[in-house]
């Protein structure tokens, strides 16, 4: 519950604070259609019990072909935590090994579509679906992975700083699965959200 105040309270403050700056502003007369390229970082936590796993950073690259009200996107995600996480047990070859750090990384295919706009600010419905591995780093010789398949509703608001650039965040509710299938490793069960604050170009 308190994670959904915080999400709803952050939209409504960028979404009041967006058009408190902006409305003096005429019309900027920007062509936003065209192929963008764009990095982004952020982060994600987990709902569930994949929290253990803490919060990590995410950084990562993406693709956008936008025209009118909507947009597509491939998205790479990198994935890390750089302080370690709880003691998380994980069975390999019947042995039950002990992490505390992983990497990861996402690829998926968004689609962002214009809700409300005004001069240079758009507030946009986002989602969409992809795949993703996660790799838990060893103490030793022995890694272990899981992959998931996800699909991730949200909400964004983008705004051009130019005629060719753009900011964007976007909050996304992220259904996926990385539970380890075995009843002996430590449950990471759950879904996540993720934030991610977005440079784009073209």
């Amino acid at each position: 519950m308190k994670i959904k105040k915080t999400i709803i309270t952050s939209v409504l403050v960028l979404v009041w604070v967006s058009n408190q700056l902006w409305a003096q502003e005429t019309n900027p007369n920007i062509n936003k259609d065209g192929l963008y390229f764009g990095v982004y970082t952020g982060t994600w936590f987990g709902t569930g019990k994949n929290s253990v796993m803490g919060s990590p950073l995410m950084g990562g690259l993406l693709m956008e072909l936008k025209s009118g009200k909507g947009a597509l996107a491939v998205n790479f995600d990198l994935v890390g935590n750089l302080t370690k996480t709880k003691t998380l047990y994980l069975e390999s070859n019947n042995k039950l090994l002990e992490r505390n750090k992983y990497i990861g990384a996402q690829i998926s295919l968004q689609y962002s579509h214009e809700l409300y706009s005004q001069n240079r600010f758009a507030l946009e419905a986002v989602g969409g679906f992809g795949y993703g591995d996660l790799t838990f780093v060893p103490d030793d010789e022995e890694s272990i992975g899981t992959k998931s398949l996800f699909i991730d509703p949200g909400i964004g608001a983008r705004y051009f700083i130019g005629q060719k650039t753009f900011l964007q965040l976007k909050i996304q509710y992220n259904l996926a699965n990385y539970k380890i299938n075995d009843n002996v490793s430590t449950n990471i069960s759950g879904n996540f959200v993720t934030t991610k604050l977005i440079l784009g170009w073209k």
